[in-house]
């Protein structure tokens, strides 16, 4: 810090100019020590003037270059005279009182400072003499002289004699050492009072004692746990960095249903408002701007008082507080409406907000909970090859296009072993998936021997077309060893580039169409609808011989000629039981894993699957190992209603 030594001659004009600035200056009396004559008394040798010090840059820092550069080297002592009480004086030690001593700034924003060296910068100096200088010093905490009319001590060697309210002892005792940076301790001056809010309050939590028992305040240090929810600022309260100050500032702001606002914000400091005409400020800066490694925050200057009225909205209730405000509602039930969340947040805190901003709230909330969409692609190699670690024998496969993810293919080893015990049927779907990058989920289940649907494997792929379709045949031709498609039967809502590849890789298999998604396509497509045509054409798909279903076909045709000409089209031998081969399955279902994952994000969505993979199985086996009948459950009630029916013609 630069500063500029002179006489008092232009003090005076300097004090008009600079009257109402946010500077002021350090008239500095050095080069004497406190004496004990009926009481302690100042010989200032010398005085000099430190102009242009800015209050927000005052610091311990900025006085310990100040009294380097007047020549002083080895351990001293400061003291600041207090305006307004006889003219008392006070140590100065840390930041706490540099900041009392700016709210006590005088009308002529002068302040006087006095230095004294420690009594072990002089060598030639006894100890009976040190002890004669500090007398009686314990038994004096207030000491009451009368300091000479003059501010200012023009004359060399001179008296300046002062009311000094410490006790010498205690408090300066090996002191305000620059080496061992002792600067965290402070003077308890019980009989301190102020109308504004200063440091020195004493509170709990700004009195704490040291290793001797005495107390010394501290300044008040905020809480990031247990003072985030209800923030309540001091003067001189200490935050971990810049970002946690603004989020505690804003935090206060909703909390209190005021708008404030950043007027200034830089590396330095920040000046905090409310509204235009609302008394309410906050100033704060860098506690040590020379030490990069010191992040910390300081309030210098705080009002506290609101004249503004309170609203409906705030500019600070963004979608990312209440992202992190509700982010457990997120994580119990990533379903929650935004609409329910519109009206909690009302609820809660008396803000109407939009249902856009709630929507992007439930966005970053669900980020949070489910992991980014963006983020998870960057770890699925390290997630199949936990897959591989903790099921040998699954088969993982990643497709990259230029280092840019394509496809992903997963088939456990358990559903490989169980496809062993199921029918020769394979049904194979597909679904468009609703994340931010979108692409489309391949599933293939089969039919095990109780009638159930047996999941064997699952795909992400980049679109349906018969380059992905044959890459995905290809693994489960493998995966399964089939060696000849003649006896297999596959069933398909026959997508987009599926009959093509099917061809391709396996060209003697059957290949029929599943009977829910034809009525799909007639009932939405085709325009049939009506529950009339609904049941003719499920009499037609289940009919077990070709009379019973030209019957049901004349049933349609003569409720809707065009739907028959529609139905008729599709042709009979891949949709209908009376049309089948002896070695097709007679039931058609839906492939896919409705397993409600399909907006989660790639990562989060395979393991979805997985999980829901692992519990059917689970479930399935523990049911198995309870029952006792001979045939399976499903199986045995329809011999049952077989039985009961052959009864009718008896």
């Amino acid at each position: 810090m630069a500063f500029e030594c002179r006489d008092g001659d232009d003090m005076d004009g300097l004090v008009k100019r600079r009257r109402e600035s946010e500077y002021f200056t350090i008239v500095m009396h050095h080069g004497g020590f406190m004496v004990n004559s009926y009481g302690f008394k100042y010989t200032g040798k010398e005085v000099s003037f430190i102009d242009t010090c800015h209050v927000d840059n005052m610091s311990m820092l900025e006085m310990y270059d100040i009294v380097e550069e007047l020549g002083y080297s080895g351990l001293w002592h400061l003291f600041w005279k207090q305006s307004g009480h006889k003219f008392t004086v006070k140590p100065l030690r840390t930041d706490c009182d540099i900041i009392s001593m700016l709210e006590d700034m005088p009308r002529n924003r002068h302040i006087h400072l006095y230095l004294e060296e420690n009594e072990a910068n002089f060598s030639n100096e006894t100890t009976e003499t040190t002890q004669t200088r500090y007398h009686n010093a314990t038994e004096t905490h207030e000491t009451v002289i009368t300091e000479i009319e003059n501010d200012v001590s023009e004359e060399e060697g001179s008296v300046h004699e002062v009311y000094v309210g410490v006790d010498f002892e205690r408090d300066f005792n090996g002191l305000n050492n620059r080496d061992e940076g002792n600067i965290n301790a402070s003077l308890n001056d019980e009989n301190e009072t102020d109308e504004l809010e200063s440091l020195h309050t004493e509170t709990e939590s700004d009195f704490e004692s040291d290793s001797d028992g005495r107390g010394k305040h501290r300044c008040p240090e905020f809480n990031d746990e247990t003072d985030m929810e209800n923030p309540q600022f001091k003067v001189g309260m200490i935050f971990g960095d810049k970002l946690k100050f603004k989020e505690a500032v804003r935090q206060y702001g909703i909390k209190n249903r005021v708008n404030i606002r950043f007027k200034r914000t830089n590396s330095v400091r920040v000046h905090v408002v409310c509204k235009e005409g609302c008394p309410w400020y906050i100033w704060t800066s860098r506690v040590d701007l020379k030490d990069e490694t010191n992040t910390s925050w300081q309030i210098k200057s705080y009002v506290g008082d609101h004249n503004c009225l309170m609203g409906f909205k705030n500019k600070n209730a963004t979608y990312k507080w209440m992202s992190k405000t509700y982010l457990e509602k997120f994580r119990a039930n990533p379903q929650y409406p935004i609409t329910a969340l519109r009206q909690n947040v009302l609820e809660d805190h008396v803000y109407k907000v939009s249902l856009s901003k709630c929507l992007r709230a439930k966005h970053l909330a669900l980020d949070m909970v489910l992991g980014s969409h963006k983020g998870q692609y960057s770890k699925i190699y390290d997630y199949l090859g936990e897959i591989r670690s903790f099921n040998p024998g699954s088969t993982t496969i990643l497709k990259l296009d230029n280092r840019v993810f394509e496809r992903m293919y997963i088939c456990l080893l358990a559903c490989k072993e169980g496809f062993k015990g199921c029918r020769p049927i394979i049904s194979i779907d597909g679904c468009h998936l609703k994340g931010y990058y979108g692409g489309t989920l391949l599933a293939v289940v089969g039919i095990d021997g109780n009638d159930n649907i047996y999941p064997i494997t699952y795909s992400v792929v980049e679109s349906e077309n018969e380059s992905s379709w044959t890459w995905f045949l290809l693994l489960l031709a493998t995966d399964l060893e089939i060696e000849t498609s003649h006896n297999i039967t596959f069933m398909s809502d026959k997508q987009k580039g599926l009959v093509e590849a099917m061809m391709h890789v396996l060209p003697n298999a059957e290949h029929t169409t599943c009977v829910r998604h034809l009525y799909s396509n007639f009932k939405n497509n085709a325009q049939f609808k009506g529950k009339n045509l609904k049941d003719a054409l499920w009499k037609a798909a289940r009919a077990t011989y070709k009379k019973e279903f030209e019957y049901a076909m004349d049933e349609l045709k003569a409720l809707s000629k065009p739907a028959f000409d529609w139905l008729n089209a599709k042709g009979p031998v891949k949709w209908s039981k009376s049309h089948f081969s002896p070695r097709r399955n007679q039931t058609c279902f839906s492939a896919i894993y409705d397993s409600g994952s399909r907006d989660k994000p790639i990562l989060t969505l395979m393991e979805m699957i997985r999980t829901k993979i692992m519990e059917n199985i689970a479930k399935k086996k523990e049911v198995a190992n309870k029952y006792t009948g001979s045939l399976c459950p499903r199986i045995q009630k329809k011999i049952e209603l077989a039985i009961q029916q052959s009864t009718r013609y008896c």
